[in-house]
């Protein structure tokens, strides 16, 4: 299960965690939304119709690693992808020919050194887009139906990358992903001046939480790029997902100080100290509330290593239930219900 899985899963040991410390997200919530809105009532950058909304959510995340560090690219998700397809006789080498010539073209464009023409952030978006439909593959199974029509489909009678693109990608996403892609780089290409910088980065936990990677560690912050155009981008969801992560560095390697989520087509950032934003969503009046005539109890501040091994302790928990249910033969994701914590 991944780190979203465990959140949705209200029979989660680590969705429990949370529930327990971390339950007041509904004020953060909706003052992040209302902090990224700034007043606007239409979305600056909304999506073409048509276009495929989760394709190109995947799709800016490889432009913009592409446009970071283009080295980048070359270990991914699509890359496991084609790995699993390798065994099929049918597509397996197909599946890489194509996975490797768009992971080539990109190398060849060097975005990350220079500017792009037009016609070359269509070719970039176009091979972005191929690298997420493999992940797609590889994130919901070679048995969803959408996989079968827009990957294993294509493969089966594709002879190349460019027919497995007319195959696989329709005009409208590509349309889309081009516009938002290069409307986001010149809202944050500055971060590729960014020391440290982190890219796709995996924590301690990350493979007890089923390979839980963030997008963008810059300078100490933790970035979670989101591409929806509705108002409501931030969420309980999405506040649990980002704190996920910082409490997964159990020792603190990546140093995070900082958090955000950065609406990519509202052209706009909303940051927190991580201590704050850990307390302001602990239960019970945030710390830094001074007691009024003693009606008001004053809570302690956060303790983020302490904060950092309990929840350990859970991710730990939901692995060993995991691991009990395959032994017993349970469909997957499915948990038994979690102890009190």
């Amino acid at each position: 299960m991944s780190l979203s899985s465990h959140l949705e899963s209200k029979r989660s040991p680590v969705r429990a965690w949370f529930e327990k410390q971390l339950p007041e997200t509904r004020n953060v919530a909706r003052e992040a939304n209302r902090s990224l809105r700034r007043g606007a009532t239409e979305c600056p950058v909304p999506r073409i119709d048509g276009a495929d909304a989760s394709l190109v959510g995947t799709g800016i995340d490889y432009l913009l690693r592409a446009c970071l560090r283009v080295s980048s690219i070359e270990r991914t998700v699509a890359s496991k992808a084609v790995q699993a397809l390798a065994a099929n006789p049918r597509i397996g080498m197909r599946a890489i020919e194509v996975e490797r010539e768009a992971v080539s073209d990109i190398k060849q464009l060097r975005p990350s050194s220079r500017d792009l023409a037009d016609h070359q952030w269509v070719d970039l978006s176009i091979r972005c887009l191929v690298l997420a439909r493999f992940e797609q593959f590889y994130r919901a199974g070679p048995m969803n139906p959408a996989i079968l029509d827009f990957v294993v489909r294509p493969l089966r009678e594709c002879d190349s990358l460019d027919q497995f693109i007319e195959l696989s990608l329709s005009s409208s996403t590509i349309q889309d992903l081009t516009q938002l892609g290069r409307t986001v780089w010149e809202d944050h290409s500055d971060l590729r001046r960014a020391r440290p910088l982190v890219l796709n980065p995996t924590f301690l936990q990350s493979s007890a939480l089923g390979g839980a990677d963030a997008d963008l560690i810059a300078r100490r912050r933790l970035i979670d790029w989101k591409a929806t155009a509705t108002t409501g981008v931030v969420s309980r969801h999405e506040l649990w997902q980002l704190i996920g992560y910082a409490m997964a560095d159990t020792t603190d390697q990546f140093a995070i100080r900082e958090v955000s989520v950065a609406a990519l087509r509202w052209r706009t950032t909303v940051s927190w100290s991580l201590n704050d934003l850990l307390d302001e969503l602990a239960p019970g009046p945030p710390a830094k509330l001074r007691t009024i005539g003693g009606s008001t109890p004053r809570r302690k501040p956060v303790d983020l290593p302490l904060l950092r091994e309990d929840f350990a302790r859970a991710v730990a928990t939901a692995r060993t239930e995991r691991r009990l249910n395959q032994r017993l033969g349970r469909p997957k994701g499915t948990l038994p219900s979690p102890p009190k914590l």
